[in-house]
Order: C-alpha cells, then structure tokens, then sequence
C-alpha cells in the first residue's frame, strides 16, 4: 500500500467516519495520484489527503492560503473523490455558525 495522510480541519465537525474511510482507502490503494479531494455536486471540501511526497512541500506554507496554491499547481496529480453529503463544507467560523 502507498503511504499517506489526510489534512482534517478541526472546525468541520460533521465530516462522516465513511468520509475519511473512503479518502484513505482511496489513498492507500492509489498509485497515480498524489492529492485526493472529496467533490459533492461539483464542488470540493475536505479533508484533503496527499501522498507522503507532498510533506516537504506542505511544510514550507506560510499564510492563510494553506494548500491550494499546491493543489492548483498539481491538478494532474490529483483524483476527486465523490462524497454522497455536504458536510465537506460545513465548518464553524462564527458564532452563528454554533445555532445548529
């Protein structure tokens, strides 16, 4: 199995166990991509799950802009994952956000 790891933020408290199952099966079995996004209706969330190549990389961000920079520089390492739920989107940023 290839190695590798999933970025979770800690404020997306409704990513399912199936979720994170699916990207690190998807992960571990994968020997072309490198970057693995969940995609819901077009659209990508997280988590976001690298191969252990990209480490080195991820270390070197600085700023809020996180991995996308790396994300969109290796579009054609990365494989898109179907997640049945929108909860890769859903995170708690503002106090509103807590009124569930």
């Amino acid at each position: 199995k290839d190695e590798g790891f999933l970025v979770v933020l800690a404020d997306m408290p409704f990513i399912s166990k199936s979720i994170i199952n699916k990207m690190c099966n998807t992960i571990s079995s994968n020997r072309k991509s490198e970057i693995f996004l969940p995609i819901h209706k077009g659209k990508t969330g997280n988590p976001i799950g690298f191969k252990t190549s990209f480490i080195k990389k991820l270390k070197k961000i600085s700023g809020d802009g996180g991995a996308k920079r790396i994300i969109k520089l290796n579009k054609k390492k990365t494989e898109y994952i179907k997640a049945n739920s929108k909860s890769i989107f859903v995170d708690f940023d503002k106090k509103k956000d807590f009124q569930v």
